[in-house]
């Protein structure tokens, strides 16, 4: 199915309508050249039959004499009519009067012209056929309506959104859109809806009629065109193409969705504009979503995760996936339990080998053709979508739309408690857990609690001690694949993280970060106990063992303990006879670990990266300047419990306890 995006650029000379194509106005000539044209001299319009024209003309005919002409008007909505007759017709529309009935099915209409064109319904009347394609139709103006399919005129714009319309009844159907009008509502339990066919499908549920019903799931439904929507699930069809980038879909609304992404005109791409903040987005259903950020419609919580959703049915599913609520749906085949209806259903598919396609390196089986093409890639090592800016490739377009964000920095989902932004939504719903300090996944083996069920997993790792991700070079395994792509990176040096004020680069992207907090200054977290401020959480955790005496590390051999996990780890190499490990290559020394290394390098280089922003001094160690910056400040965080004296440095402090300890000895 396509779409035609192009604009209009052939203009009848007749009628001026406009089309996209030769074909399309050559067609549009063909149909209406035998009707004879009626030409309003007044305004230049031009109308194919009598009656439209005549009424017409007399709508000029009250703007420009009022008086010549006895007008009548609504006293209810204020509109008026030209005669008698039509005054009467509209005061039905508001009394509900409806006079005439049909003598068959006793459906009751308000005029009589309707009546007539009902009853054309039982006797299969069709006296009205298209030239082009043979269509018939009971009413005249039904196939008025019909032709525009073929021509492409849509005479009825919108005055909100200027989208067009071949029919004035879809154009009033879409004006409810931006009113919010729902005339039509449900007298069982009071929905409302804007369109009398959404009542009728929303009553059946009501009555329980779903004539409809599907052979391989048996789901049953309302109409007969939500089957056929249905039966694609299953065969897997997907009728709806983009030319674009050659995505297929289900359904011609999504594809309708699908094209806005592709436009570079900012208004058609995103028509639906939020009047508070001004956001905008391709489809109205993501407005009205976004609405609800500003309304606080977020009502229902998760008792057990805390997690917010704006529908009862969201949450509902939450409850179902996450917390494994009311698994109420069994497989007869397998006796497999489901939360929900929709993973049920699929799953009884896999039990049908006639919906299913095989891998033919593997044996797999997929619902699917294009599920299919994404799992060869695996095998193949294909990735047809590459990045346009920094040349990486990717097996899933969904996965290069998520790398893109890297690049642009653009972070649509945001955190409404904090004000932190993501690029990526699962990311945010991991981020909302940390407000409500909940961690529902626990581990059976230590007892642990995790906020998702992805680092549950991936701890379990850690019981099992299976390492499937081994490294090609030197043989080390993993229980990650995420630590497999670091570990390979000390092989091959590559570093992709680049800082931009000073050109280092990293290897991790966690390590970029912590160094950007050096050109910025940024310390979010301060001690409560000093006053101290740290760039990561990590360094405040450690600086916070000075003050406890915690020492959570201990030595498997001889028990001793340490408040750092790098000291215990130089500790247990003395045992096993690896305490020096590293060695310098101007003068041969050897240290116990990497950092100490980099340290001793400086005394060769003469390096002392580590500066004074009072007074500018140098220093080789981070340690030097924090003891120089207590001469600035005049802190002194080391004191004496005994008598209350304070000191710059933690060995000060040490030999000041020894006067407290002579004096204990003397005592005695």
């Amino acid at each position: 199915m396509e779409i035609d995006t192009t604009e209009k650029t052939y203009t009848c000379d007749m009628c001026k309508s406009s089309f996209s194509n030769e074909a399309m106005i050559k067609t549009h000539k063909c149909t209406n050249r035998q009707l004879p044209l009626y030409l309003c001299e007044m305004c230049g319009s031009v109308f194919s039959d009598v009656l439209n024209f005549t009424t017409h003309m007399k709508s000029h005919k009250t703007q420009t004499n009022t008086n010549s002409e006895k007008t009548y008007r609504c006293e209810v909505c204020g509109s008026t009519c030209s005669n008698k007759s039509n005054f009467n017709k509209h005061l039905k529309t508001h009394t509900g009067e409806k006079p005439h009935s049909c003598k068959v099915c006793d459906t009751a209409f308000a005029r009589a012209a309707h009546l007539n064109r009902h009853m054309k319904t039982h006797t299969k009347e069709r006296p009205f056929s298209c030239d082009v394609c043979a269509s018939t139709f009971a009413d005249k103006t039904h196939l008025k309506a019909h032709m525009r399919t073929h021509t492409g005129d849509k005479p009825f714009s919108c005055d909100v959104c200027s989208s067009a319309f071949s029919d004035k009844s879809n154009l009033k159907k879409h004006q409810r859109i931006h009113t919010g009008e729902k005339p039509y509502s449900c007298d069982v339990c009071g929905s409302a809806f804007s369109q009398k066919s959404h009542l009728e499908s929303h009553m059946k549920r009501h009555t329980g009629q779903n004539t409809f019903s599907c052979e391989t799931c048996g789901s049953k439904f309302s109409a007969k065109s939500s089957l056929k929507i249905h039966m694609r699930i299953h065969s897997g069809e997907k009728p709806y193409s983009c030319q674009i980038c050659e995505s297929a879909f289900t359904r011609l609304s999504h594809l309708k969705t699908h094209i806005k992404t592709h436009n570079t005109n900012e208004k058609s791409e995103k028509p639906f504009a939020c009047q508070l903040c001004s956001s905008a987005f391709p489809a109205r259903w993501q407005l009205q979503r976004h609405i609800k950020i500003h309304t606080n419609q977020e009502t229902y919580s998760c008792e057990v995760c805390g997690i917010a959703f704006a529908k009862r049915s969201v949450l509902k599913t939450h409850m179902r996936k996450a917390h494994a609520v009311n698994k109420s749906f069994t497989c007869g085949v397998c006796e497999s339990v489901f939360s929900n209806k929709t993973d049920f259903k699929s799953h009884k598919l896999t039990h049908t080998a006639k919906t299913r396609v095989s891998c033919e390196v593997c044996d797999a089986t997929f619902l699917g053709k294009s599920k299919l093409q994404r799992h060869v890639r695996t095998h193949t090592g294909e990735k047809p979508f590459p990045c346009q800016i920094c040349r990486s490739a990717f097996a899933d377009k969904s996965i290069l739309n998520r790398h893109m964000l890297t690049h642009s920095g653009e972070k649509p989902y945001s955190c409404q408690i904090c004000g932190s932004a993501f690029a990526d939504k699962s990311i945010l719903k991991r981020h909302m857990l940390s407000h409500s300090n909940k961690k529902p996944y626990s581990c059976e083996v230590c007892c642990s609690t995790f906020s998702s069920k992805s680092i549950l997993n991936r701890h379990m790792l850690t019981h099992s001690g299976e390492k499937p991700y081994s490294c090609e070079v030197c043989g080390s395994a993993f229980s990650h694949k995420s630590s497999l792509t670091y570990h390979i990176r000390t092989h091959t040096g590559e570093r992709p993280f680049h800082c931009q004020v000073c050109g280092s680069a990293f290897s991790l992207k966690s390590h970029l970060t912590k160094h950007i907090k050096i050109h910025t200054g940024d310390k979010p977290y301060s001690c409560e106990v000093c006053g101290l401020a740290f760039s990561s959480n990590g360094n405040l955790e450690r600086h916070i063992r000075t003050h406890t005496g915690e020492k959570p590390f201990f030595c498997e051999v001889c028990n001793s303990t340490f408040s750092n996990k790098s000291n215990a780890t130089r500790h247990m190499c003395a045992h096993f006879g690896q305490q020096k490990t590293f060695s310098c290559e101007l003068c041969g020394s050897t240290l116990s670990d990497k950092a100490c290394l980099k340290r001793h390098l400086l005394i060769h280089i003469g390096g002392e990266p580590f500066s004074c922003e009072v007074c500018g001094s140098a220093f080789s160690r981070k340690s030097y300047l924090r003891y120089h910056m207590t001469k600035h400040t005049g802190v002194k965080p080391f004191s004496c419990e005994v008598c209350g004296s304070a000191f710059t440095k933690k060995y000060e402090l040490h030999i000041h306890m020894q006067i407290h300890t002579e004096e204990t000895l003397n005592a005695y």
